[in-house]
């Protein structure tokens, strides 16, 4: 209930105080580059404010690191008194100015990535029909495929395990209960896909999934914090296996492994296993997929 600004001492702490005209916020500003008003920011109405700070980041002869940053000096600045009042933290402006450039930084590529996964995949629709491709001498290529049915919440997952001639060395499938997202199935279905490579003693293995949220995780995780906790994770197994690589694969080269974890679902096949060699139903597919080794 205290009005006074807990940042700078002043009365009449307000949300315009805060992100605008508190010392500290003036500082933040500043130390970031962002241009305004010889007159500064208005001193009574945040409205106003924030549509400054809209113009800006649609102006582009501002430089892009500097409009990509303004949302999250707004964020920072609310945290940093929200830090102050319930944990009694404070920070140097400098360094609350460089956490804010790394943050925008990293949502910015993290933006980019997306918008290029976007274009790979309208690329797939309308181009020329692609084919799977074997790993390098050498290598296996794990294909990990995902099917989820939204209503029941459960999902069916299934690797198919192939060699640089495209054969079918394993393949395996299993059911997942209680998934609430697809998301959370793929990063399930990618675990279970790593320790069964590490179970079967395999040492150079190629791990292809259809959706790459979880592969930018894994090969850029200062781009996609908020995924700290399961990079982790993925790392820990992963760092069982001598060789490993995580890659992209088409979801229409992805065929075979996803068919099979949508007969998990749709033909109620919820018993788990691990066979040799393709499924008898789905041989046809495989074979047709089976290719002269990369080099």
């Amino acid at each position: 209930m205290d009005p006074v600004c807990q940042a700078c001492g002043f009365q009449g702490e307000s949300i315009n105080h805060i992100i605008f005209r508190c010392s500290i916020a003036r500082q933040v500003w500043a130390l970031a580059d962002v241009p305004y008003s010889e007159s500064g920011f208005d001193e009574v109405s945040h409205f106003s404010n924030f549509h400054s700070l809209l113009l800006l980041i649609k102006n582009s002869s501002v430089p892009e690191g500097v409009r990509n940053s303004i949302p999250w000096i707004v964020w920072y600045l609310w945290k940093y008194r929200n830090g102050i009042i319930f944990e009694g933290k404070q920070a140097r402006t400098i360094d609350l100015v460089a956490k804010i450039r790394e943050e925008a930084e990293f949502w910015l590529m993290a933006q980019k990535n997306e918008e290029q996964g976007v274009k790979e995949e309208q690329e797939a629709v309308t181009g020329v029909k692609k084919s799977w491709s074997a790993p390098p001498n050498g290598w296996l290529k794990c294909n990990l495929g995902v099917y989820q049915n939204k209503e029941q919440k459960n999902c069916g997952v299934a690797w198919v395990l192939r060699n640089d001639r495209g054969k079918v060395m394993l393949h395996s499938r299993r059911a997942l209960s209680n998934t609430n997202s697809k998301e959370e199935a793929s990063y399930q279905g990618l675990l279970w896909a790593i320790e069964s490579m590490h179970s079967h003693h395999l040492n150079r293995v190629i791990f292809a999934l259809d959706d790459d949220l979880f592969m930018k995780v894994i090969l850029r995780p200062k781009a996609w914090p908020n995924y700290r906790c399961q990079q982790l994770q993925l790392m820990e197994r992963l760092g069982k296996i001598e060789w490993w690589r995580v890659i992209k694969e088409d979801r229409e080269t992805n065929r075979g492994a996803f068919v099979i974890a949508q007969s998990v679902i749709r033909s109620g096949l919820s018993q788990s296993y691990v066979a040799t060699g393709a499924p008898r139903w789905l041989r046809g597919l495989f074979e047709n997929e089976e290719c002269v080794p990369s080099t």
